[in-house]
């Protein structure tokens, strides 16, 4: 979030528009930040990844591709992992350790009583 103009740079070099890169700028900030927040407490899970993904497969595909599918290409085993991950997250959800799990536990206890 420091380094914006980077992001900006990096953008460009994929032929997006230029307001669309200020756009995508500060969607991927938010996104990040807060997404990130929200998967790492296990809150809203599902809806965290669902803003995750769309950066991940801009990254993968359009970003770090076309600098060559090799070993030496770091940036793109780190976005593939990221990847699958979220994917992983996106199917299964939040664990049992998860606020999400410790909301329903005690909406369930709640409507029990």
């Amino acid at each position: 979030m420091g380094n914006t103009e980077s992001l900006r740079i990096l953008l460009a070099s994929t032929n997006i528009p230029e307001l669309y890169t200020w756009a995508a700028v500060h969607y991927i900030a938010f996104a990040h930040l807060v997404g990130g927040i929200l998967i790492a407490i296990g809150l809203l899970t599902r809806v965290a990844v669902g803003f995750q993904l769309p950066i991940l497969l801009g990254a993968v595909f359009l970003v770090n591709l076309p600098q060559g599918f090799t070993f030496l290409n770091s940036e793109l085993w780190a976005s593939l992992l990221i990847l699958v991950l979220l994917i992983v997250f996106f199917i299964s959800g939040s664990g049992p350790y998860s606020l999400d799990h410790q909301m329903r536990g005690r909406r369930k206890s709640a409507q029990q009583e």
